[in-house]
């Protein structure tokens, strides 16, 4: 898995490291996730599409390397 298409937005964990074999965030993958507090973005994504947090209304954190 190489790339963050969709991330259901029924999950609830409040933290999320997105693995590192991951090299990009697609456009609104993580659209309206009300759960999200913590993102947690390895060294290896190099790409993160247009609005690809849009609406996560949580969302404090974002940890980037």
């Amino acid at each position: 898995m190489t790339e963050i298409v969709y991330y259901p937005t029924g999950k609830t964990e409040a933290t999320f490291t997105i693995p590192s074999s991951v090299t990009s965030i697609n456009s609104y993958a993580f659209n309206e996730n009300l759960h999200l507090v913590t993102m947690v973005i390895p060294s290896s994504v190099n790409i993160i599409n247009w609005a690809g947090f849009v609406a996560c209304r949580n969302l404090i954190s974002i940890v980037i390397p």
